[in-house]
């Protein structure tokens, strides 16, 4: 039996893709993008990202897939993908680079439930806040291990500084395609989205620092702030 795939989902799985797509037409205007993409043209221009294509698109129409190290802001790609099939548009995908490198486990891991430490550090950082606060959470999240004390502080400290937003939106997913390698073992790569219209950003930087010795890599978009991490199943 035939599959059918509908223009609809395949919409739906480019706008939640969590690399940058966009399509420009001939003179390099944006005729489509998809979100992560609006967050990237924060912190770069079209301008920019249409030289990016018209510099390694192919000679003739088709595909091409280039590894290329790229930094936009607190964005990092390890690879892009150019495509055109006639004059008029041409489109990339950007590839946000994995993060780093697992530290070993050291003894202080824990098999944690990541909705449980979700709902505690919510509730610990802001219990006073007036801010209306609303979930998208993967609801099959097995228990992970990780080291709880430094997670939680990490969060704790990021809720903080969206503290004075209207609306606070956690949203958690595993990455899509992308795995972190470690002797000789594949895992997965979990991301926490935390977005609010009202943002302390001189806090960030600090805690970027520190979350370098941990199991985590954590960067801010536009009112975002990511938190990736290696999902090592208890």
């Amino acid at each position: 039996m035939e599959n059918k795939i509908n223009k609809e989902f395949l919409e739906e799985w480019i706008e939640n893709d969590i690399n940058p797509f966009i399509i420009f037409d001939k003179v390099g205007k944006v005729v489509h993008l998809n979100r992560e993409a609006q967050y990237l043209l924060a912190d770069v221009s079209p301008k920019e990202i249409f030289s990016l294509c018209q510099t390694y698109a192919n000679y003739t129409y088709g595909f091409r897939t280039i590894d290329l190290d790229l930094k936009y802001g607190h964005m990092k790609f390890y690879a892009i993908t150019i495509g055109y099939l006639d004059d008029d548009l041409i489109g990339i995908k950007l590839y946000n680079a994995p993060s780093k490198k697992i530290n070993i486990l050291s003894q202080k891991a824990e098999t944690a439930n990541i909705y449980l430490l979700l709902d505690l550090c919510i509730n610990a950082s802001l219990t006073n806040s007036k801010a209306k606060i609303q979930n998208e959470w993967d609801p099959t999240f097995p228990e992970l291990k990780l080291c709880i004390k430094d997670f939680t502080t990490v969060l704790n400290n990021i809720y903080k500084l969206y503290f004075e937003s209207s609306t606070i939106l956690t949203r958690l997913f595993l990455q899509t395609g992308e795995y972190i390698k470690y002797e000789g073992n594949k895992f997965p790569i979990f991301i926490i989205e935390i977005q609010g219209d009202k943002f302390q950003e001189e806090g960030i930087y600090e805690i970027e620092r520190k979350s370098e010795d941990m199991n985590l890599t954590v960067f801010h978009s536009k009112n975002k702030t990511i938190i990736k991490s290696p999902f090592i199943a208890a």
